[in-house]
């Protein structure tokens, strides 16, 4: 599922849509090649649960402008437990927001135990996320405090907020131009 780039193991992993890139972004990055003292690669999927695919056109800008965080992979894989068999022993950097999707069974079919066999995947592969709070509508939700269950809590290093606030997302940026263009 691996496309494009070369996957350093025990590197920090960071997915996301990136579009568009953001200070948030680059913060989260920092923080965390700061705290385990190795690299961060940006992960753009060109599938994607909730949104349509990107296309090469899309793709080749967004990858052009995470190389700001570091060398950038490609997959096509949605899911984390793919992006786990991609990338194993690896930390996920997410957000509050990815964290609460990653605990809610509506995306594994609506099953707690199927999102927990997929818990168990990524923890199978090695795989730890490092979630980070998250503003999400017009408040920000800190790690530490998401009602995540047993088995993903786990795996998780939840970042305080006292060691990272932004309140900026890419969705909220890009209703803020017309053409979702980057700034």
């Amino acid at each position: 599922m691996l496309i494009q780039g070369q996957y350093q193991s025990g590197s920090l992993v960071f997915p996301g849509s990136f579009n568009p890139i953001h200070d948030g972004h680059l913060a989260m990055a920092d923080v965390a090649s700061r705290k385990y003292a190795t690299k961060v690669q940006p992960e753009i999927s060109i599938a994607n649960v909730d949104k349509p695919d990107i296309d090469d056109a899309d793709l080749q800008r967004r990858l052009a402008r995470v190389q700001r965080i570091g060398t950038p992979l490609v997959t096509r894989a949605a899911r984390f437990f793919e992006k786990a068999a991609c990338f194993p022993g690896c930390r996920f950097l997410i957000g509050a927001d990815t964290a609460l999707r990653l605990n809610d069974p509506a995306y594994a079919n609506h099953c707690p135990r199927q999102r927990d066999q997929c818990i168990a995947k990524i923890r199978q592969h090695g795989c730890q996320f490092v979630v980070f709070g998250r503003l999400i509508g017009h408040t920000f939700q800190d790690a530490t405090t998401l009602p995540l269950c047993q088995n993903l809590l786990a795996i998780c290093d939840l970042v305080p907020e006292s060691d990272f606030r932004i309140d900026i997302s890419s969705t909220q940026l890009r209703s803020m131009r017309p053409d979702q263009s980057p700034p």
